[in-house]
């Protein structure tokens, strides 16, 4: 078995309202991009990982790699306008550069959430590799309503305890999750912005054969933070500072 790894990398981070894209920027003295290639490889130093870079990046990448030393073997190609794209640009670059196995692995995660660890990537793998997939999800905290779309001033109570929110990394048959994403751009255009989904195992979900493994739901962790905002950037370099501690502690 081949574990495969894409980092998503290729947005502009645009809600950061900041000049650089936010996986550029430091957190902990190291661009943020690097904290999820560091502990996969830590994790499996077999693993084959591909990062995905905002068009035009490749260079910048590059020197900051020289910058702070960064030598962790990694491929990477430019992504695509939106996040789904960007994964199937990454799902066929590994096709034509690899011979894959039933078997394979690929685990798809969003460079944004620089938080993960090896406990967690290696019960993640686990899981797929012993049922088929693993989506890491948690409860939601805060009550929810359902707003309509056409500006209503109606709304919908919806009880949390029926929701989760998904989390990356998402793990899967690597064939399995190709063959989903090949059905969707073969039934949908490339440009079309019509069913846009925001995550692999919607996909995954809306195009299941019945050969495939059903999804399996792992309970993922809250300080998985993706950062979004200014304000989650902020609250990054502060739950870095936590998490360091709290490692200690445990020592």
């Amino acid at each position: 078995m081949t574990h495969y790894v894409l980092i998503l990398a290729g947005g502009r981070g645009v809600r950061l309202n900041h000049k650089r894209p936010k996986q550029f920027l430091e957190l902990a003295g190291f661009p943020i991009l690097t904290h999820s290639i560091r502990v996969f490889n830590l994790t499996h130093p077999k693993s084959k990982i591909y990062v995905s870079l905002p068009r035009g990046y490749k260079t910048k990448w590059l020197d900051l790699c020289k910058k702070y030393n960064f030598q962790i073997p990694h491929k990477v190609y430019s992504g695509g306008k939106r996040r789904m794209d960007t994964v199937y640009l990454g799902l066929q670059k590994i096709l034509t550069e690899n011979s894959l196995m039933k078997s394979d692995l690929v685990s798809i995660h969003d460079a944004a959430r620089p938080f993960i660890d090896s406990q967690f990537i290696m019960e993640l793998i686990t899981c797929a590799r012993e049922r088929g997939t693993a989506i890491p999800v948690v409860p939601l905290k805060n009550t929810i309503r359902r707003v309509l779309k056409d500006g209503s001033p109606t709304s919908i109570i919806e009880d949390r305890d029926n929701f989760r929110e998904v989390q990356t990394p998402q793990v899967f048959h690597f064939l399995q999750i190709l063959a989903t994403y090949n059905q969707h751009y073969k039934n949908v255009n490339i440009k079309s912005e019509e069913l846009s989904f925001s995550d692999d195992s919607s996909i995954y979900q809306t195009y299941l054969k019945k050969e495939f493994h059903p999804l399996c739901f792992v309970d993922g962790k809250d300080y998985n933070l993706k950062i979004t905002t200014s304000l989650d950037y902020y609250l990054a370099k502060t739950l870095y500072t936590f998490l360091n501690k709290k490692c200690k502690t445990l020592k």
